[in-house]
């Protein structure tokens, strides 16, 4: 077993390789592509502004807020009604090819009011 893995590690890229000389990806700003960024305010694996940077490089995009608690909208389990407003945007777009974006910038709002730990209100 340690032969294999050394034959893995020193020969193994070249035959997991395609037969051309590599190309660097693009990398910086585009424009003319069309699409959505959505993200929630909310989220610790993908701050948001993260999404606003993301945004900000492609400038036919528009950029959805969630204004919600946690990793991906929906999985916001604890207002349903919120996030179906929300991915309405998104469906739209996909039911017309592209041809409906949201307006940049549009935030969903919660539904309900989301109680903290200690019982006092953190959103509306």
């Amino acid at each position: 077993p340690p032969f294999a893995v050394y034959t893995a590690i020193s020969d193994g890229p070249k035959y997991m390789m395609y037969p051309r000389e590599p190309t660097p990806c693009v990398f910086g700003f585009r424009s003319g592509v069309k699409g959505i960024v959505i993200n929630s305010l909310y989220d610790g694996a993908t701050p948001y502004i993260n999404a606003k940077t993301m945004r900000e490089g492609m400038s036919s995009t528009a950029l959805v807020t969630w204004q919600g608690i946690g990793h991906c909208v929906v999985s916001a389990t604890y207002d349903t009604e919120g996030v179906e407003k929300c991915l309405r945007k998104v469906i739209t777009y996909f039911e017309t090819r592209g041809a409906t974006l949201p307006i940049d910038g549009f935030t969903c709002r919660n539904s309900k009011q989301i109680a903290s730990s200690r019982g006092k209100s953190t959103a509306t």
